[in-house]
């Protein structure tokens, strides 16, 4: 299965985390992206109560088109890039 990429261009992995915002006033939620069998999955790690808790990435996607990679991951990816990598 191809690995996703943020809106950034960001090559995410299983175990990453991504963010993303919904709602008025605006909520920022962290989900925790798992491969699964045929399709990505995100849960929901923050804030608790935000339902659905788990959801695949495909349908996250129809609503949420802007989701970002962790702050570590978007380091790690300006750091691969810096030296010379994808």
């Amino acid at each position: 299965m191809k690995a996703p990429r943020d809106e950034d261009g960001i090559t995410l992995k299983h175990g990453d985390h991504i963010t993303f915002t919904f709602g008025i006033p605006p909520i920022c939620v962290t989900a925790r992206l798992v491969e699964g069998d045929k399709d990505w999955h995100v849960t929901c790690v923050h804030p608790a109560d935000v339902k659905p808790k788990t959801t695949t990435l495909r349908d996250l996607t129809k609503y949420y088109q802007i989701w970002k990679a962790s702050p570590e991951r978007v380091r790690a990816a300006l750091k691969t890039f810096a030296e010379g990598g994808e």
